[in-house]
């Protein structure tokens, strides 16, 4: 999936949250009329005023979480926040190296939970809710949610799969659609509103799926960013394949492998199973594909003579097709991977014969 046309529009929310968090190591304590002077540049209203109001007194998710930042930690404790959250956000473009390596989730706890109390709330309240103003020129005020998916539906026209797991899914709806926080929130919360972290999934994989489950089997480990799918940065199925068995009473079974014999390679293709279980959630739709075929194919009720080859010439088209809407239709991949499997494996094809058969209507 493309990103939202709108993805860059996140600099100036990740600006802002860099200037509090500075503000909040070069003073001492919180004092609001300094504060406001500092962020109102002098006027009455301003980038202060606005990030205050959010909030409608000191006890409210986005103020108290920045009230934390002076009430709770020290000065060098809050330099370090800061630290952490400059490394991670620019994740995405160190992904390619062996050295980059996660800052806030090897914080102590009472630094982590500082951060995530500031920075998700500017998600949760903030983006979800009211959307963003008065503290950059954004495209269109408010700059929220809603907006932001309207960015992905003008890149993405064509898309209609989820990049987990390949089944339907319109960004245009929210009832089957959400914004997944890649790296959780809770264990990632620097990249909590950072656009390269969120990516649009069906609601099955991010609600009941992947829930909070890390992408990562380790993320203390310089390059272990490496071992896993990076949203926008490439695709699984250009580094993995699927082995389809056929179990038994028609049931599939298959595993899922990577294409390189890479430890990484491997590391993220099995990361990426364990999030999204996709060994478990494909064999079901793997059948009703089958299925589908088959009873389509029987209900062109072909001569039995030369069958197998009619059925390899049907078979091999539907190959192609499924070939060309791989990356945009639903579950194209996968049936493209269980025709290639069909027609390459003669016991498996031999099979998918006898089936027929056993579909057609029976000779006068």
């Amino acid at each position: 999936m493309n990103k939202s046309k709108y993805h860059n529009e996140f600099n100036i929310v990740l600006e802002f949250l860099d200037q509090l968090l500075e503000y909040s190591v070069r003073h001492t304590e919180f004092n609001e009329v300094s504060f406001l002077s500092h962020f109102n540049g002098g006027n009455t209203t301003g980038a202060g005023s606005w990030y205050l109001s959010k909030s409608k007194n000191n006890d409210g998710p986005v103020v108290s979480g920045y009230l934390a930042l002076f009430n709770i930690l020290s000065i060098p404790e809050r330099s370090q926040v800061l630290d952490a959250f400059r490394n991670d956000i620019y994740f995405f473009n160190q992904y390619d190296t062996s050295t980059f390596c996660f800052q806030s989730t090897k914080l102590p706890t009472k630094l982590k939970k500082a951060l995530n109390g500031f920075v998700v709330p500017f998600y949760s309240q903030i983006f979800n809710k009211t959307g963003f103003d008065q503290i950059g020129t954004f495209s269109k005020n408010p700059f929220n949610r809603s907006y932001f998916f309207e960015g992905y539906q003008l890149e993405n026209v064509n898309v209609k799969l989820c990049p987990a797991c390949l089944c339907e899914i319109d960004i245009s709806q929210s009832m089957i659609a959400d914004l997944d926080h890649y790296f959780p929130k809770h264990e990632y919360p620097a990249i909590a509103m950072l656009p390269d972290n969120l990516i649009p999934v069906c609601l099955a994989c991010n609600e009941r799926i992947k829930i909070q489950q890390d992408p990562l089997d380790t993320s203390t480990l310089p390059g272990a960013i490496q071992r896993a799918f990076i949203p926008y940065k490439h695709e699984a199925i250009d580094e993995m394949e699927i082995d389809i068995e056929f179990g038994t009473r028609d049931k599939f079974l298959i595993q899922l492998r990577s294409l390189s014999q890479e430890e990484t390679a491997i590391a993220r293709v099995k990361n990426f199973n364990r999030i999204y279980n996709l060994s478990g959630r494909w064999p079901g739709r793997l059948e009703n594909l089958y299925d589908s075929i088959l009873s389509d194919l029987a209900e062109d009720n072909p001569e039995r003579e030369h069958l197998d080859q009619w059925l390899r010439n049907k078979l091999t088209k539907i190959c192609i097709s499924s070939g060309k809407g791989k990356r945009k239709l639903p579950l194209y991949y996968l049936r493209l991977r269980l025709i290639e499997i069909l027609l390459n494996d003669p016991l498996k094809f031999k099979a998918a014969l006898r089936d027929l058969e056993m579909r057609m209507l029976p000779e006068d």
